[in-house]
């Protein structure tokens, strides 16, 4: 995408999805915002795939498969990646729906029930396994926009630009998105249940690229019909979405402090 484009890609998202959002009064720019967005995303993935409109700002992504990890595989399922933006009713629930507020099929107010991931030195540690590789690259898309009852609120105090489910593992929604807060935009992982707190994390796109973004759930969170082999007492599951655009499950035991 040239210069000229991205400027005025940059302009059409910020009538979009800015403050003073006005997109949704004029059919054009909506065209052209979809238009750009495909141009920045390139080819569809496959001959035969049809145009999906991209979630907006989703970074560069890897090659698009699950692979278990040879040493285990795993029973979590992955979900079809769904396009968050296609259209105008789509550019509408962006700007809309997405404020400070319980997640969806949850009572607590976030404040009360999420608490933010301890640091990223879960999955460096020695000993942890991993489960499954998610790789990200768009060939997920499907055209099929996402049913306002079934979006989750990402945590953070802003609106949330984009977001993406990734598919059900060990009883977990597990999500990608991203936040706008007064502080910046924010990369967040979810990993949501109806009957437990949501496990999170979110930071700058530059954090992201140095050390990944990392959500635990605890052993005591997760369902014994859930729960992988060899995950004991005091051990966690780490989602985390890494600097090379996968998103790894893991199992480990989870730092003090």
């Amino acid at each position: 995408m040239d210069p000229a484009s991205r400027t005025e890609l940059d302009a059409l998202r910020e009538r979009a999805y800015g403050p003073a959002a006005d997109i949704l009064s004029d059919p054009d720019a909506v065209a052209r915002l979809q238009a750009l967005e495909d141009e920045l995303r390139g080819p569809a993935v496959g001959a035969d795939a049809p145009a999906a409109a991209a979630p907006v700002g989703r970074p560069p992504t890897g090659d698009g498969s699950v692979q278990p990890a040879e040493a285990e595989r795993a029973e979590g399922r992955r979900g079809p990646r769904i396009a968050l933006v296609a259209g105008l009713a789509a550019v509408a629930l962006a700007v809309v729906v997405f404020v400070v507020a319980p997640l969806i099929g949850g009572t607590a107010e976030p404040e009360a029930s999420a608490t933010p991931s301890p640091s990223i030195d879960f999955a460096s540690r020695p000993g942890y396994e991993r489960l499954i590789t998610i790789a990200l690259d768009g060939g997920f898309a499907d055209t099929t926009t996402i049913p306002l009852t079934s979006i989750p609120v990402l945590p953070g105090l802003g609106t949330v630009r984009w977001a993406e489910p990734l598919g059900d593992y060990y009883g977990f929604d597990l999500w990608i998105g991203s936040v706008v807060t007064a502080e910046g935009e924010r990369l967040c992982v979810a990993a949501v249940h109806a009957e437990s707190a949501p496990a999170y994390d979110c930071k700058r796109h530059g954090e992201w690229r140095e050390e990944g973004i990392l959500a635990l759930v605890p052993y005591i969170s997760i369902a014994p019909a859930d729960r992988p082999d060899g995950l004991d007492p005091g051990d966690s599951l780490g989602f985390w979405w890494t600097p090379d655009d996968d998103v790894l499950v893991l199992s480990g035991t989870e730092p003090a402090g």
